[in-house]
Parts: structure tokens; C-alpha cells; sequence
């Protein structure tokens, strides 16, 4: 049995139907929007289909709902299934769905067999333009250049930063950034600061993710006597997110601002477990509290009045701190990599150097001892992410670009192809 034939009997043992599967179809489901004549076609490839929505499966989603704006037939590719949920959601969104294993870039060498896959859905459906959701893409955009397609990459890494993802590609920063480079016509970046790592032979468009602040509108009530600081990670914390941080300045907060309570919230780590551990042996500040995973940006923002990002990597965008602004929380963040871009310092949120805890510190103490600026700064940073990153912004950002990719290439498809309808 050939592996897409494998997938598509998995798919339909846990109760999908296809629209059709064949040689020609790996796991191929109809999308709910119809093929149009005369539009162009993109292949939009995604890198993560999680048990769970996090940053990958929500951005994928925004730039789908932003392409709703353009006349574009959209295709999109997943490297695996299992949340039915986030399909359905795809296919809502789009004219269907592939279903292709196919891995993230690592030290081995590109997969023949997949990159023939892409070739063939390609052709088939005479596609314009393969958008590859990540920097870690690599046999579609290879298809694509076989094919003479027009190749996308939407740049969401500051690679320059990430000793551990170049250490996953086993390459240098200078050399990803090459080869990224090559393989794309057109570079989208989710900030200035991504766009900044990958400006060399040719422009980087910016433009950043999305945020529904309608699903955000979250009173912040403060309880003087008790005022929640938050660090989140839907991944769950670990040390790269700062919880050595976070624990030094529960330790210091004790005594000078009493009244601070800090929350961690995310799913359960082992160092997390270690944490825990120690606090039964009074090792752990006793105003450090474990709340665990919620669900939505929505339950995550509820519980706290502030929140805290005190990742040791450079963001290249900073999902939960435009949530938490959003949702009428101030941050308290490092001053690097794109916060900055988020953060009116001092107006909105706080920014302090990287990793100085005294500053940390001092900010929490502030807020501790003038709760009523917590609300205030809180509404000035809703305001500025709906008038910035509001799906709408999104969609006139990357409808510029498309239109711009579009009428360079002179992109007119003479009919795309339904695949089912193909011999």
C-alpha cells in the first residue's frame, strides 16, 4: 500500500469522509469554498497541525481569512491530521485540503517522493503561487521552483537569534538566511524585526499577525490586595521562557511588594515539576502560584491583571503580549527582538532590559503600590492593537502584497482544476 493510500484509510477508519483519494489524492478533502475560473491558484502550506490551536494553527488561519478578501482560489497542504476541529476550520476557509507527511527542515536531506507529490498538485491544479507558512519548509518551494511557480515564505523566525533552531537545521544563521533567501520570490515577515533578519538581495514585506480583539474584551478588575502577575506559555513554561526569571522575582517581590501574587500558566514541564516540588520544601516563593493549561487566549487573560514576558529567544512577533494588550493587560517584557513594536514603553506596557531583574522588580512594585494605572495602561494598549493588528489591518496588509505579487507575475489562471474531475 502506497503512503498516501495509507493516510487516506486512516482518515476515513476515524470517520472522515473524502472527497475523493487515489494515487493522484493524498488524503484530499473538499473545501467548502468553490473553485472560481479565471482567479489564480495558491497552494498555501502549512508546518504544524497540532491536538491543539497555538501560534502556527492560528496564524495559518489568519492569512487564510485575510486571502477571503482576495479573488484567489486557495489549496492548502498539512503535514499530518488528527485535529478534526482545525480541518474543519481549514476547509471552511479554503477549496480543499491535502493531507501530505512531509517535515519540518532539519540535517537530513529533502524528501524525492514528496517534493513529486507537490509537483503533481501543482500541476494539476495549475497553481500561481506555493506559500510556505514558515521559514521550515523546504519540498514545496522546491516543487515550485521545478515547476516555475512563484514561491512565498512567510518568515516568522528570528533564526538570527535561535541558536537551537539552526542547531535543529544544522547550518549557520548566515546560511539559512542564504538558502531562505533562494528559495523564495516574494519574503513576508510578522514584524520589523524578523523582516530585518532576512533584508538582503531583495525586500521584506511586513506584515504582522492578527488579533481578534473582539474575543478579547476582558474587563481587568484589580484586587489591591492581591494583584496577578502572569507568565504564559500554551507549550508550558520552561527556562527559555524565563522561569529562573520569573522565580528571582517572585523571590525579591516578598517583601517589597507584598501584595503581588505570580502566576504560571501552561501546561506542566518537568521543570515546572520541579517547582513544585520545591515549594512543598519552602524552597519555591510561597507567592508563586501554578494555575495550569486553559484553553482560549480568552481564560488565559482572565486570570491575571499583568502580564509577563520573559522569554530568553527573540519573539519574532509576540502573540501573547498583543493578546494580553488586547485584552486590557499591560506587559512587563524584555526589550528585544519585535516587542518593542508591540510596546509603547511606559504608555501601554513596560519594557526592561534583557533579563535585568532589578528592573523587573521595580516595575512590579510600581504597579503594586498605583493599581489604578493597571486598568489605564491597560485600555491606551487595547486601543493600540485594534487601531495596528486588527484582522482587518491584516487583510489590507496582505492584500497589498498578493495584489502586488499578482499583477507583477501577470497571474491568470485559465481555469483551475478540481482535482476529482481529473483522469
Amino acid at each position: 500500500m502506497k503512503y498516501w493510500e495509507i493516510i487516506a484509510d486512516n482518515l476515513k477508519k476515524a470517520g472522515w469522509s473524502l472527497g475523493c483519494v487515489s494515487a493522484l489524492n493524498s488524503g484530499y478533502f473538499h473545501g467548502q469554498l468553490k473553485l472560481a475560473k479565471g482567479r489564480p491558484v495558491a497552494l498555501l502550506c502549512a508546518h504544524a497541525c497540532g491536538d491543539r490551536l497555538l501560534g502556527a494553527e492560528r496564524s495559518l488561519l489568519d492569512t487564510l481569512d485575510a486571502l477571503l478578501s482576495i479573488d484567489v482560489n486557495v489549496i492548502v497542504s498539512l503535514p499530518q491530521t488528527g485535529n478534526n476541529h482545525y480541518l474543519d476550520a481549514i476547509r471552511e476557509r479554503s477549496v480543499g485540503v491535502y493531507i501530505l507527511p512531509y517535515r519540518q527542515w532539519d540535517r537530513s536531506p529533502e524528501d524525492d517522493v514528496v517534493i513529486e507529490r507537490f509537483i503533481e498538485i501543482i500541476r494539476q491544479h495549475k497553481v500561481n503561487v506555493v506559500d510556505a507558512n514558515t521559514i521550515m519548509l523546504r519540498e514545496a518551494l522546491t516543487a515550485a521552483r521545478k515547476c516555475d511557480v512563484t514561491t512565498v515564505i512567510h518568515a516568522r523566525e528570528i533564526i538570527s537569534h535561535d541558536e537551537a533552531l539552526a542547531e535543529q537545521i544544522g547550518l549557520s544563521a548566515e546560511e539559512i538566511i542564504a538558502q531562505v533567501v533562494a528559495r523564495s520570490d516574494y519574503i513576508i515577515a510578522n514584524s520589523e524585526a524578523t523582516a530585518k533578519c532576512f533584508r538582503r538581495t531583495k525586500p521584506v514585506h511586513v506584515v504582522p499577525n492578527a488579533i481578534d480583539v473582539g474575543e478579547l474584551d476582558v474587563p481587568n478588575v484589580v484586587d489591591r490586595t492581591e494583584i496577578r502577575f502572569g507568565i504564559v506559555s500554551s507549550n508550558g513554561c520552561d527556562r527559555k521562557k524565563g522561569l529562573c526569571d520569573l522565580i528571582d522575582l517572585a523571590r525579591r517581590c516578598e517583601k517589597i511588594a507584598p501584595n503581588a501574587r505570580f502566576l504560571i500558566i501552561g501546561h506542566e514541564t518537568p521543570d515546572i515539576t520541579v517547582l513544585e516540588s520545591d515549594q512543598w520544601e519552602e524552597k519555591c516563593p510561597r507567592n508563586v502560584k501554578f494555575v495550569g493549561y486553559r484553553e482560549t487566549p480568552r481564560e488565559v487573560m482572565a486570570e491575571a491583571n499583568v502580564i509577563l514576558n520573559l522569554s530568553h529567544f527573540a519573539e519574532s512577533f509576540g502573540r501573547t503580549v498583543a493578546e494580553a494588550m488586547a485584552a486590557r493587560r499591560p506587559v512587563i517584557a524584555y526589550n528585544w527582538g519585535a516587542l518593542p513594536e508591540l510596546i509603547r514603553d511606559g504608555e501601554t506596557s513596560f519594557l526592561a532590559n534583557y533579563r535585568n531583574v532589578d528592573e523587573l522588580t521595580e516595575r512590579v512594585k510600581e504597579l503594586c503600590e498605583n493599581p489604578d494605572v493597571i486598568p489605564e495602561m491597560g485600555q491606551r494598549g487595547r486601543v493600540f492593537i485594534s487601531r495596528h493588528y486588527s484582522p482587518s489591518v491584516l487583510a489590507k496588509r496582505l492584500k497589498d502584497v498578493y495584489s502586488h505579487i499578482f499583477g507583477a507575475a501577470r497571474l491568470v489562471s485559465s481555469g483551475p482544476v478540481d482535482i476529482c474531475n481529473v483522469e
